[in-house]
């Protein structure tokens, strides 16, 4: 077991954060530390990154996670990776401080499976430290 929680504590990146209105527009930023837990479905966020954020919650959307119906909000995220940062994308998080206080002491959310198949991520565990990289942006075609 003790095995597991080291790797895992190291996978804890700087992630930009943006809030998102129902009408699709991108708010406030900030950066925060989360923890890449591949095998949480969703990205989970407490309610304090919601008021930095000055953002609100999609009511009365919620989502289940362990059982429990939590609200949901919207976010664009930017995970930094070990060649730059990956490119923005939208998440639809869980909004509960109960689960998001599992990622632990000083990590402020949980970034899950979501983010990081639309991200497209590639985790690498064979390498110390563990990496994370990124496919490159898409490269525009020339027209001729």
């Amino acid at each position: 077991m003790q095995g597991i929680f080291l790797l895992v504590s190291e996978l804890v990146r700087s992630v930009k954060v943006w809030a998102v209105t129902p009408g699709g527009d991108v708010g406030e930023g900030g950066v925060y530390r989360a923890i890449i837990d591949t095998g949480a479905t969703r990205t989970v966020v407490p309610r304090r990154i919601l008021r930095d954020l000055g953002h609100s919650l999609f009511e009365p959307e919620r989502i289940a996670i362990e059982g429990r119906r939590v609200p949901v909000a919207l976010f664009m995220m930017e995970i930094e990776s070990d060649g730059g940062s990956c490119q923005p994308h939208l998440v639809a998080a869980a909004v509960s401080d109960i689960h998001a206080k599992k990622a632990g002491e000083g990590i402020d959310f949980i970034l899950g499976h979501d983010y990081l198949q639309a991200a497209g991520t590639v985790l690498r565990y064979n390498v110390e430290p563990h990496a994370i990289s990124c496919p490159p942006p898409p490269r525009r075609r020339r027209r001729r």
